[in-house]
């Protein structure tokens, strides 16, 4: 009988500008996409759109017309750079501390 790696995610929320804005999002992810993300500043396309897609699995977040924005790659297109990097740096925080996980 194998090891079954968990399924956890963390529920991220944000400050310093972004107060109100959250998101859930995974902190078991491969090796080779949380190196993908540390390179970020050499690949930011990629990271965004592989955060948007592969890391958030849902977010509280709406534009201006109070319309949700989808928790995806096209919807981290939609958002600013400076929600993303926040976002991103908040995820990267979280998945350090394996308190913060739940659960399986």
């Amino acid at each position: 009988m194998g090891f079954k790696v968990p399924n956890r995610t963390a529920n991220i929320e944000l400050n310093s500008g972004f107060t109100g804005a959250e998101a859930v999002c995974k902190v078991e992810v491969s090796l080779g996409l949380f190196l993908e993300l540390q390179d970020f500043e050499n690949n930011m396309d990629t990271a965004f759109m592989r955060f948007g897609d592969e890391v958030i699995e849902s977010w509280n977040l709406e534009n201006e017309a109070g319309e949700p924005i989808p928790c995806d790659a096209d919807g981290m297109k939609q958002i600013s750079v400076q929600l993303a990097t926040a976002l991103i740096g908040a995820w990267g925080e979280a998945i350090s501390d394996p308190e913060t996980a739940v659960g399986e």
